[in-house]
């Protein structure tokens, strides 16, 4: 049974020793609520960082991308809505939300809410960030903005809005929790981040780039050129026994229903049954990062992924993969919007690989670094699944 927000006096999740029913507020009543500049200031090459809602993240403030601002047009737009450190910012255009808490004030803001405590301070800023974050704001903008062509908040509206708050204390507590969270999310986030920027550096060290025999970074004890093959002479092809079935048809179950891109599905019985090396032919989501992906067991592939597979003795599999991803496919796909890569292309791939031994060393480094990966992908969306249940429980 659902409950009614609107009538509930306390959120579902509270820590323990709070009772008093939350009280609801007018946010333009009990906090300064403005907006940046509107208009459109000229830019200059060195100056004052303006921020407008790209530069608002999940994980604060994002300055790499900003314009710049004379010192006249700074103080101009500083006059209506300065910003100082502990005040909340979010989108009010386009992106509507993203809330951060400043933690400077060397800029100007365009188009994004500015919240400041008022010196009575009956809402904190820190309880009020974690609130923007919850389900119960984004029912508030969705009724808002329903039927809306362009995703807008007015002004207005956010002074308008009503919401239900309880004791200061209470905000102090629910605030410091999910912050502490909020900040163990950047820590996984930052570290799978450093962790993907170092396959993607070693991916390029540890392959020969363009006119090269062999790479600048290299397993101690081998030595000697790589050699050059084409693909279908070190490899067996299985794009036979694809079966493309429709969403509608499919049959659920527990086999991997692979596409262009990867998983897209799970279904009953398979296609493909051994090892497996897959490369989007067409419908691939990134032609940098071109789709590869390594499979074992039963799989269901469907005719938007080729299959290949190693010839035992002359290549090994998990190199393979590596190899691929390290590899520019855009000078062999054909089409335009839906960039192909046949299979007839494929075949004649030009690979240089070294000798079966340091191939396994590398391909065995990249599955232990692939698995790390995927670890910490599955620690940190464990982590964003907790914070939005606590939203969803903490707040009404």
């Amino acid at each position: 049974m659902s409950i009614n927000k609107d009538s509930q006096k306390a959120p579902n999740l509270r820590f323990k020793g709070f009772t008093d029913d939350w009280e609801q507020r007018k946010l333009g009543e009990v906090s300064d609520v403005r907006d940046g500049t509107h208009a459109s200031p000229k830019y200059v090459n060195q100056g004052h960082p303006m921020v407008t809602s790209k530069n608002l993240t999940s994980s604060g403030l994002d300055m790499t991308d900003v314009s710049f601002l004379t010192d006249e047009d700074f103080n101009e737009i500083n006059k209506r809505s300065k910003v100082s450190i502990g005040d909340i910012l979010f989108g009010m255009i386009g992106t509507i939300g993203n809330p951060v808490i400043v933690d400077r004030a060397d800029f100007a803001i365009k188009n994004v809410a500015l919240i400041k405590e008022k010196s009575y301070n009956p809402i904190m800023n820190r309880w009020l960030l974690q609130y923007l974050k919850s389900p119960s704001f984004n029912r508030f903008i969705q009724k808002e903005n329903a039927g809306g062509t362009q995703k807008f908040i007015a002004l207005g509206l956010i002074r308008d809005m009503i919401l239900k708050v309880p004791g200061l204390e209470e905000q102090q507590k629910i605030g410091t929790f999910l912050r502490q969270i909020d900040n163990t999310i950047t820590l996984h986030q930052r570290k799978l981040d450093q962790l993907k920027q170092l396959k993607e550096a070693l991916l390029q060290q540890m392959f020969p780039g363009k006119g090269e025999t062999v790479p600048k970074l290299r397993f101690a004890g081998f030595e000697g050129d790589w050699e050059e093959w084409k693909l279908k002479d070190v490899s067996e092809m299985y794009d036979n026994l694809r079966v493309p079935v429709t969403a509608s048809d499919r049959i659920p179950g527990e086999t991997p229903y692979y596409g262009a891109n990867g998983i897209q599905d799970y279904v009953k019985d398979y296609t493909h049954i051994g090892e497996f090396v897959l490369i989007a032919e067409d419908g691939a989501n990134d032609l940098v990062n071109y789709p590869v992906h390594y499979v074992t067991g039963e799989v269901w592939v469907n005719n938007h992924a080729h299959v290949i597979s190693a010839m035992e003795g002359k290549l090994d599999n998990l190199f393979l993969v590596s190899r691929l991803k390290s590899m520019n496919f855009i000078p062999w796909l054909v089409g335009g919007g839906r960039a192909k890569l046949n299979g007839d292309v494929l075949k004649k791939l030009p690979i240089i690989i070294p000798h079966l031994e340091e191939q396994q060393k590398i391909g065995s480094f990249f599955k232990h670094l692939d698995n790390t990966i995927s670890g910490h992908q599955r620690k940190l969306d464990q982590l964003q699944n907790m914070k939005q249940v606590l939203l969803q429980n903490m707040f009404i």
